[in-house]
């Protein structure tokens, strides 16, 4: 059976923003604020700090992120933007050096 794969490749930028627009429709997913960093290593969690205001104090938290939990803030990014992906497909997250990629697989048994 021939079998397509696809890999979308996500800048430390891009995932900052698809992790931002992500968060405002799950509230579970990371608290209110600004991302202040986003650290992006190979092999590790994605370490994302976030700040936020309580009256005259700016408070910092660093959160961490396995890559399953950004498969669906970059499954929700490209809808957005129009990057056309397959329902029918097994799709993953993996984390490199400064950037994340979505891997997308077709044709494979498990999603016929």
């Amino acid at each position: 059976m021939v079998k397509e794969m696809r890999k979308i490749i996500f800048s430390r930028d891009e995932l900052v923003s698809a992790l931002d627009t992500y968060k405002r429709s799950d509230f579970d997913f990371l608290p209110a604020g600004k991302i202040v960093k986003c650290e992006l290593k190979a092999g590790a969690p994605v370490i994302v700090g976030i700040e936020t205001a309580f009256a005259d104090t700016i408070k910092a938290t660093e959160f961490s992120l396995e890559a399953p939990r950004l498969l669906e803030p970059m499954i929700r990014f490209c809808i957005e933007n129009n990057i056309v992906l397959p329902r029918n497909s097994r799709k993953s997250s993996l984390v490199g050096d400064g950037q994340a990629a979505l891997f997308i697989q077709i044709g494979t048994n498990e999603n016929m």
